[in-house]
């Protein structure tokens, strides 16, 4: 499993906007135009678009 951080408040809204649940999930990569995202239960990781 890829280690993360906790998100940031800004970090926050833009994972609310795809309809994900920020308390579940971990910040493994923060690119200027995308998030990479790891899960914290499952492992499981996605990119969404900032």
């Amino acid at each position: 499993m890829k280690h993360g951080i906790r998100p940031t408040k800004k970090e926050s809204e833009i994972i609310k906007i795809h309809k994900l649940r920020p308390s579940k999930w971990l910040i493994f990569k923060n690119l200027p135009d995308e998030l990479h995202l790891v899960h914290r239960d499952s492992g499981n990781t996605q990119v969404i678009s900032k």
